[in-house]
């Protein structure tokens, strides 16, 4: 019942709405700090024909790995701050 423009019209709009989410999500994400990432991200994507779901699930695994490694850094600075501080008394 549609008429063709404008079903073309949301058909053109549909494949530009990645690039757009894409676009706005850069502008808003620390991309400099986390290039690596989208880099692997996008290649996992783009070359190795990974679905964005698997890409999503790694990059997930690479988030907790890295929550993981600055969690114990912090702790170790603590520990080592603290043995310090100690080590002044005596």
């Amino acid at each position: 019942v549609m008429p063709q423009w404008f079903l073309s019209g949301l058909t053109l709009a549909g494949k530009m709405l990645p690039a757009v989410g894409i676009a706005m999500l850069l502008r808003y994400m620390p991309t400099g700090k986390y290039f690596q990432y989208l880099l692997a991200g996008f290649f996992l994507s783009a070359f190795l024909n990974v679905p964005i779901i698997g890409a999503a699930i790694v990059g997930f695994a690479l988030a907790i790995a890295f929550y993981q490694r600055a969690e114990r850094d912090t702790e170790l600075a603590a520990h080592a701050s603290a043995d310090a501080f100690i080590g002044e008394d005596e």
